[in-house]
């Protein structure tokens, strides 16, 4: 089989340099889930099966972020449906790229980039994102969203009444319809949530919502599949 038609199904890219400017567009005809650790790396490949990409953000503004998406998706002509930012996701960055593909129906973040600090507000931002709504309480961006997944591998603390109003607010939402479905919040540190909002939250589930919280090494493992890391890696 030729070398610029490999059939791969999943694939990790890590690179520390810029690739030279003559190499030759690869095609991965079969790839369905990709993850990149430099950006650049997209302007090389064409997937067009692919339909799960996990990008690692190496800076808070990494706006140049939906410029190399965009030209990788109109070259492989797919349709993206699971976006995971990893690292240090900026808000800004993850509202323009849910706004541009409303194909995404999984949205996975985890805050394992820069400071703890920075991690805590980038969190709590883009919760705040999530539960925005207008004022029919409509939920404004990406109602469509089937799954939401957050990860931390550091102490970042959740704020779970703030995760929680943002559940409530999409189950509820008129434009949603009870869209999603499935969400998670994974932290190799820190606590669960209090007795209150954890029994709010086994109320939505009660009310079909499935909602997963790990901690420790159960959740290391699921950070590591959202990359699309096998077991040995």
């Amino acid at each position: 089989m030729p070398r610029d038609q490999l059939q791969t199904i999943e694939a990790q890219i890590f690179t520390s340099s810029q690739p030279e400017a003559s190499c030759a567009t690869l095609s991965l005809l079969h790839l369905r889930r990709l993850f990149v650790s430099e950006l650049v790396v997209l302007d090389y490949i064409r997937a067009p099966s692919l339909d799960a990409i996990a990008v690692w953000m190496d800076k808070p503004e990494s706006t140049e972020m939906v410029g190399h998406l965009d030209s990788f998706l109109l070259r492989s002509s797919c349709t993206l449906r699971q976006l995971h930012f990893r690292g240090s996701p900026h808000v800004a960055t993850t509202a323009e790229t849910l706004k541009k593909y409303p194909t995404i129906a999984r949205l996975v973040l985890t805050f394992n980039g820069g400071t703890e600090e920075g991690n805590t507000v980038a969190l709590h931002d883009h919760l705040t994102m999530l539960s925005l709504q207008d004022d029919s309480g409509s939920i404004v961006l990406s109602p469509h969203l089937t799954e939401i997944f957050l990860g931390s591998t550091g102490s970042t603390p959740m704020d779970y009444p703030l995760f929680l109003n943002m559940l409530q607010y999409r189950r509820k939402s008129p434009i949603a319809s009870s869209a999603l479905s499935n969400a998670m919040f994974v932290a190799v540190e820190g606590p669960g949530p209090d007795p209150v909002t954890l029994a709010k939250m086994n109320a939505l589930r009660d009310a079909g919502l499935d909602i997963r919280l790990d901690f420790g090494a159960k959740a290391r493992r699921q950070i590591g599949s959202w990359i699309y890391s096998c077991p040995w890696i």
